[in-house]
């Protein structure tokens, strides 16, 4: 997925988000995307505290604008642990889909072949 695929998914996410859930949101996203930028525009965010459905609009609006700079996979994949949104990394989704070819394939072996080589392997004497 590439980082304009995330910057949607992570668009969706967050327009659905209530007012405090949103207000956690904004501030930490702010704060990953603030690690390369200037501290004073993390004052500006945190020192805002807007009322009302406008100003949560406004607040979406800066999340997305900030969200749209983000160019770095891992930090969108941070923001969407933080969005709950279900998400596999690249990396493993793709030894999953090597590991399910492979499994179609039958080049794996049954699970009782593989106990029985790990016991021979790693005798464990159990407790009478």
């Amino acid at each position: 997925m590439d980082s304009g695929e995330l910057k949607l998914k992570l668009f969706r996410q967050i327009d659905t988000l209530e007012k405090s859930d949103l207000e956690m949101v904004s501030d930490l996203v702010h704060k990953l995307i603030q690690e390369e930028n200037d501290a004073t525009q993390r004052d500006d965010l945190s020192e805002a505290q807007p009322q009302g459905s406008v100003d949560v609009e406004k607040r979406k609006y800066k999340i997305i604008k900030k969200l749209r700079k983000v160019e770095e996979p891992e930090k969108l994949y941070k923001i969407e642990k933080v969005l709950d949104i279900e998400e596999l990394h690249p990396l493993l989704a793709q030894l999953l889909e090597k590991s399910n070819a492979e499994a179609e394939k039958k080049k794996g072996k049954p699970h009782k072949e593989v106990m029985a080589e790990v016991r021979q392997k790693f005798p464990i004497q159990k407790d009478a």
